[in-house]
């Protein structure tokens, strides 16, 4: 395998930085958007004289940095390490410096509750700002910038890499390449995203299904989600849309969304059952909340995840490309994801474009069933790809 060139590479995925050596400190601050201090790590290889530097920035509402090695534990780590941490550390073995940085913590009180005010675009914009931060540096600023970014991390990096020309790759693992209200129903219609919601107990969501339509039973299959989702969730989407289309008041709607729940609450507690452990679900209106996803239309992640539309974006990106998915993937479905982005990056004229699919692996690369874990050599298509840009 060639050597790799002096690269620096901002991975999408966590939020964290991790640095470099002589005059750069190990950790930073810096001001990201609304001049909120951003804290940032530097991680160091210990082959290569000269610096190289990787970003890695997480979905938004990540706070945790990338493991520098594997814990020491008695058991083994369930599915084995962490594509994360494999590529993090394949690319410190390549002598490329790994920078990380946190999401911002500022919160916002929407209907009473507080809510993380980070978005993938607020991510976005920080990942901006550290760029220019690290292109300031004169050790830094004639590296080679490339974006790793994972699931709603990538769509981040793909916000960034649509305005920013000094980025020389994208590689974008699990990343939505269709709009969010397309993904996050084909997440609402899979059975396994059930069977994860409610721990996949039967007798639990059975009694959710019971709590909030007041239906008998709930099967546990795709019709009975599907009238779970018609009868619960579309309501409070359709309030969310016409507040969208007005222009987005986060307070406002959420008040909306919330007295739309309260209203039903109010009809529905007073029913009477012979299930007493029902008959207090009712009772406790925060739980009734969470029975109907509240949060997916109040809170701001949630809502931009919704809006999200790579339209806008992959057609101005005029760098290669590489987008790497699981085919047991139950958090979108990576065909359509795939071949969207693909289309849309030659529709700007961009056809330098590479698809790497890991057959039986889920959002996160591993295998459903823990087996076999992934290993280094599983990612190397990965490190070959970076090598030569």
């Amino acid at each position: 395998m060639k050597r790799a060139g002096h690269f620096f590479i901002l991975l999408i995925f966590a939020g964290s930085v991790t640095g470099c050596e002589g005059t750069i400190p190990t950790h930073i601050q810096f001001p990201g958007k609304d001049s909120v201090v951003i804290d940032g790590k530097f991680s160091m290889p210990s082959v290569s004289e000269s610096p190289y530097l990787a970003i890695w920035v997480n979905p938004s509402l990540s706070t945790s940095y990338i493991s520098d090695s594997i814990p020491t534990q008695r058991r083994p780590l369930r599915g084995g390490p962490g594509y994360n941490f494999l590529i993090k550390k394949m690319l410190l073995e390549k002598g490329i410096i790994s920078f990380e940085y946190k999401s911002q913590r500022d919160s916002i009180v929407l209907a009473g509750s507080k809510y993380p005010s980070a978005t993938m675009h607020t991510k976005a914009q920080d990942l901006e700002m550290a760029i220019s931060l690290i292109c300031s540096k004169k050790k830094l600023k004639k590296k080679k910038i490339i974006l790793i970014g994972c699931s709603e991390g990538g769509a981040s990096a793909t916000i960034a890499a649509s305005k920013e020309r000094k980025i020389q790759g994208l590689v974008l693992i699990g990343t939505p390449g269709v709009k969010g209200s397309i993904f996050l129903d084909y997440q609402g219609k899979c059975a396994d995203t059930l069977r994860c919601g409610t721990f996949g107990i039967p007798e639990f969501y059975n009694m959710v299904y019971s709590t909030v339509t007041f239906q008998e039973k709930f099967d546990n299959d795709l019709y009975g989600f599907s009238r779970f989702r018609d009868s619960c969730s579309f309501p409070l989407r359709k309030i969310l849309n016409k507040n969208l289309e007005s222009g987005i008041n986060y307070t406002s709607n959420a008040q909306d969304v919330m007295q739309y729940i309260n209203s039903k609450w109010e009809k529905e507690k007073s029913q009477k059952t012979d299930d007493l452990e029902l008959s207090e679900i009712l009772k406790d209106f925060n739980a009734y909340c969470q029975m109907f996803g509240a949060i997916q239309y109040i809170q701001p992640q949630q809502i931009e995840l919704y809006t999200w539309n790579p339209d806008l974006y992959f057609p101005k990106i005029t760098c290669p490309v590489i987008v790497v998915y699981g085919t047991k993937d139950r958090q979108l479905e990576y065909k359509s994801s795939m071949e969207n982005i693909k289309r849309l990056l030659a529709e700007g004229g961009n056809q330098n474009f590479t698809e790497l699919v890991f057959q039986n692996r889920d959002h996160i690369l591993q295998h459903p069933h823990n087996r076999p874990p992934l290993e280094e050599n599983d990612l190397e298509p990965v490190i070959d790809w970076i090598s030569r840009l």
